[in-house]
């Protein structure tokens, strides 16, 4: 039995997990966790480090910091293979890219963006991050929890966004709902405005959400993919397959992220006009390892 770690936004991770299972027979995909087990496991992986190679999961697909943030010790350790033949520039049709990832043993597989919804009665019009600043002086903001991803990422460029007006706004946000909470709760109007991904900002119960694709550029989530040396051979083809132009067409209309196959249409909301905020690999570093005066 191999093991497949699929870490992907719950719109997508059942079919894919499902069409796994069925494609290549014998391989395990592991079940879902708690964001906080997650987070805890990858920090065991790529952080503690104290497993042995042979005790880490066969292919790994993640869009955590963890992975991103270590990717000298990804390249050094020995425990992954090399990619040669999968492509190596996302230029994703966007007007901004990503650069290739600096470790050989890392690929991409999509961009996972992060936009804005607020609620139209909350008294303020959203068009970019900035706006948050006129949000916060009125009401609350809310983001996924500190065991996701995002809230380091959006502290970031807030504050990159703001400078001196961020204060306010991070004291006027919550890191506490998962993204479906989230709609609801701007839908319902206990909160103003809130950062997620745009899976879940498509419809809302009462119709009071209006998404915002901010005018300064959406937030990229690249999701990686690694293959542990040694992996089992019943796992040739995986890879492949998450870069086939029939699964990157799922990703884009199905789970809203953005695809790196040239052949496939961009998601809802995204034109070859729209900017991503991309500040390198090297951020992933700086969040997982920050400068002890950067507290973030």
């Amino acid at each position: 039995m191999s093991n497949l770690l699929l870490g992907l936004p719950p719109n997508v991770y059942r079919k894919t997990a499902s069409d796994i299972v069925l494609k290549f027979p014998g391989v395990n995909v592991i079940p879902p966790r708690t964001h906080q087990e997650d987070h805890e496991f990858m920090q065991e992986l790529f952080c503690e480090r104290t497993r042995p190679c042979d005790r880490y999961p066969d292919i790994i697909i993640s869009p955590d910091p963890e992975v991103h943030g270590n990717h000298k010790w990804i390249e050094e350790s020995g425990y992954f293979e090399e990619f040669n033949s999968t492509p190596q520039k996302l230029s994703l049709y966007l007007s901004s890219y990503i650069e290739p990832a600096p470790c050989r043993c890392v690929t991409i597989i999509g961009v996972i963006p992060v936009i804005i919804i607020f609620n139209k009665n909350s008294g303020v019009s959203v068009s970019s991050w900035s706006d948050l600043y006129n949000v916060a002086q009125k009401g609350r903001i809310v983001t996924p929890p500190e065991d996701t991803p995002l809230p380091d990422i959006y502290r970031y460029y807030i504050r990159k966004v703001l400078g001196d007006k961020a204060p306010l706004v991070f004291e006027k946000t919550d890191h506490l709902l998962y993204p479906l909470d989230i709609n609801k709760a701007v839908d319902e109007g206990r909160y103003d405005a809130g950062v997620l991904i745009p899976a879940f900002s498509r419809n809302s119960r009462l119709g009071n959400i209006r998404t915002c694709y901010p005018a300064e550029g959406i937030i990229g989530l690249p999701v990686a993919v690694l293959q542990r040396k040694g992996r089992s051979k019943i796992t040739d083809g995986i890879v492949d397959y998450f870069l086939s132009d029939e699964y990157q067409e799922f990703l884009s209309s199905s789970g809203d992220m953005i695809p790196v196959s040239g052949n496939v249409s961009l998601p809802e909301g995204i034109t070859a006009d729209t900017t991503l905020i991309w500040e390198g690999w090297e951020l992933f570093e700086k969040l997982m390892y920050p400068d002890p005066a950067l507290i973030l």
